[in-house]
């Protein structure tokens, strides 16, 4: 099992990170499907009640192991796009970026230490209750519309995330 250091200092996905690695990358396409947002999924991207997305469901592999289990969700007309593309082997933010015209500008990330559920278990290939990062990241293009919200479960004995934070009013000009 790979393990590796992220930092959290730009707007990266899964293939971009592994690749900082060295690390051969695929992903297991399980589920792709048209479903109704729940509440949580509209306000992550500002859509109305009733509102349709594409959901994706993958494990993401790093030399050969399962290192994340990933839900995304995307609107309906993008995520109808991206559903026709080779999501075992490209990157989602790569399609929507160099294939669909959609830029990436920043995200919103949310950090949460939880355990595998029986789900993630079985997508990680680890025991149930197994520790984890769940990560909720909405990604938005020009306009600060939000055009992708995923729901991110990285295995907790592969990854070790980092960030460097300035203290407020410190003269960091000097490092």
């Amino acid at each position: 099992m790979p393990t590796f250091t992220q930092p959290l200092t730009a707007l990266t996905g899964f293939v971009e990170d592994m690749d900082a690695h060295g690390l051969h990358t695929h992903a297991r396409v399980l589920r792709i499907e048209e479903v109704t947002a729940s509440s949580e999924v509209r306000a992550a991207l500002d859509l109305p009640l009733g509102a349709m997305v594409t959901y994706i469901e993958r494990v993401r592999l790093a030399a050969g192991h399962p290192v994340s289990f990933d839900r995304t969700y995307l609107p309906l007309e993008l995520g109808r796009l991206i559903a026709q593309d080779d999501l075992e082997n490209e990157p989602i933010f790569m399609l929507l970026e160099a294939r669909h015209g959609t830029p990436l500008v920043e995200a919103t990330y949310a950090l949460q230490a939880s355990t595998a559920d029986a789900a993630v278990a079985d997508a990680l290939a680890v025991a149930e209750g197994s520790a984890i990062f769940r990560i909720e990241r909405t990604s938005f293009t020009t306009g600060q519309k939000a055009v992708d919200y995923e729901v991110l479960h990285y295995r907790g004995d592969s990854i070790t995330f980092t960030t460097r934070l300035p203290r407020p009013g410190a003269d960091v000009g000097d490092r």
